[in-house]
């Protein structure tokens, strides 16, 4: 399957008006009559097709090929390092654990200070 990417003028007079999207998308046609419509936000394709193929007949693999083809490879969101030392391991723990300590202090120390204004102001009422 080969794939070209079209401008989306070219996109609507081959697969119609009705398929060409405001924003931030990218077209393509493959050879075998398939439309491709690539969200460039979310990295995700519609399928469209402009002859009556049953769009069904797709097999997931199919799928994933268009997908790769239109969107590149393949990338893990996070990073792994190929080595990893306990250092390293440390290091993470204790980035995250002051992180956590923070976030703590933080809402143990709003939730004292609002729990003595309320204490100061019941006996300032009650007098």
């Amino acid at each position: 399957m080969k794939t070209s990417e079209l401008t989306a003028a070219e996109f609507a007079a081959h697969f119609g008006a009705s398929h060409v999207l405001p924003g931030p998308f990218a077209y393509f046609a493959c050879d075998n009559g398939m439309g491709v419509i690539r969200d460039n936000r979310d990295r995700t394709i519609e399928i469209v097709n402009a002859t009556e193929q049953n769009l069904a007949e797709i097999s997931p693999e199919d799928e994933l090929l268009l997908l790769a083809m239109v969107c590149g490879e393949y990338r893990e969101e996070v990073a792994v390092p190929r080595s990893d030392t306990v250092f390293d391991y440390e290091e993470r723990y204790r980035k995250t654990t002051r992180k956590y300590n923070v976030v703590r202090m933080t809402i143990i120390i709003l939730l004292s200070l609002f729990i003595s204004l309320s204490l100061i102001l019941f006996f300032l009422l009650m007098e």
